[in-house]
């Protein structure tokens, strides 16, 4: 099973404190133990060095969790998909959805990938207009809201 993260869910890894903070580190803790075929988008890593300069982090600290993402992506713990994979389909889904360039490459990567998961903290991922275009393809948008334990992460 394929399951894609956006860059929502990978900011809080690093970016303690906020809203389901633990549940994503059970999120985490599959990938890490290579549960299942995990892919990202490359943009997650400028996504992920944005929000955290944004929130005032040490250069030190944002260098440390881009190197640590991009490393998870050379070991294959996380699949990195390359922008200009999916780039005429996040500018057609961008056309026809009014998203911003960043959602419109996470869905273009789910979409690319054939998942069935897409893992997001993103509310615009829940616009009514994209429904039937993640029901057309079999994708599952999930939160991190009721992430309890690994033991039950895939029965959600």
């Amino acid at each position: 099973m394929t399951e894609c993260i956006d860059a929502s869910i990978i900011i809080k890894w690093f970016h303690k404190g906020e809203a389901f903070d633990a549940e994503s580190h059970i999120l985490l803790d599959n990938i890490i133990e290579l549960e299942h075929d995990f892919v990202v988008n490359e943009w997650v890593l400028l996504e992920l060095v944005r929000a955290l300069v944004k929130a005032g982090y040490p250069k030190q600290k944002v260098n440390n969790a881009f190197d640590e993402i991009f490393e998870m992506m050379n070991i294959g713990a996380l699949r990195k998909i390359p922008v200009l994979d999916v780039l005429h389909m996040a500018k057609s889904l961008e056309l026809n959805y009014s998203l911003y360039a960043a959602d419109a490459v996470h869905i273009a990567t789910a979409i690319h990938t054939n998942a069935s998961i897409l893992w997001t903290e993103d509310h615009h991922m829940q616009k009514e207009s994209l429904k039937e275009l993640f029901k057309n393809h079999l994708i599952e948008v999930r939160s991190l809201r009721g992430i309890s334990k690994i033991e039950s992460f895939h029965d959600m």
